[in-house]
């Protein structure tokens, strides 16, 4: 975690700024979501975990909503919570090869197959200027590593 930093006023120390603590926050925004949960990402791993060292054990033991990705978006669903996730669609990969470029697609893709999370899987593609060698050269190693997590809470 990132220290906090103090700044302003004739010493540097009359305000605080506590640097937002990405996963965690992630984490809590989607436990505490009641109607959405959109998420759009190059790679979404259903197998990572949200959170670290004793606040993940704490998760654990507490029961209520699961520190990996995957299983927490499935237990929002079935609390009636929309959650909507697009990703990148990886034209290399399928069930047997992972893909050149890691997005976990076919992973994402069989783990929510039969649950109410709305997953959408996504090539990307250039435009109709494109020539066919640009295009295919879009398809397989043009990406984005932008993630978007859109909750209600």
């Amino acid at each position: 975690s990132s220290p906090d930093v103090r700044y302003g006023g004739p010493n540097d120390d009359e305000k605080l700024w506590k640097p937002p603590r990405l996963w965690r926050d992630i984490y809590d925004a989607i436990c505490n979501a009641r109607h959405l949960v959109y998420i759009v990402g190059w790679s979404v791993d259903v197998e990572q975990y949200l959170l670290r060292g004793a606040e993940l054990e704490e998760a654990k033991r507490a029961g209520k909503h699961s520190p990996r990705i995957g299983d927490l978006l499935i237990q929002k669903s079935e609390e009636g919570v929309v959650v909507n996730l697009m990703q990148w669609d990886d034209y290399t990969s399928n069930f047997v090869f992972p893909g050149m470029m890691g997005s976990h697609d076919e992973k994402s893709r069989a783990f929510f197959a039969s649950t109410k999370v709305n997953s959408v899987f996504v090539h990307t593609v250039g435009g109709s200027s494109n020539t066919f060698s640009e295009h295919q050269n879009k398809m397989i190693g043009f990406t984005h590593h932008q993630k978007f997590v859109v909750v209600d809470a």
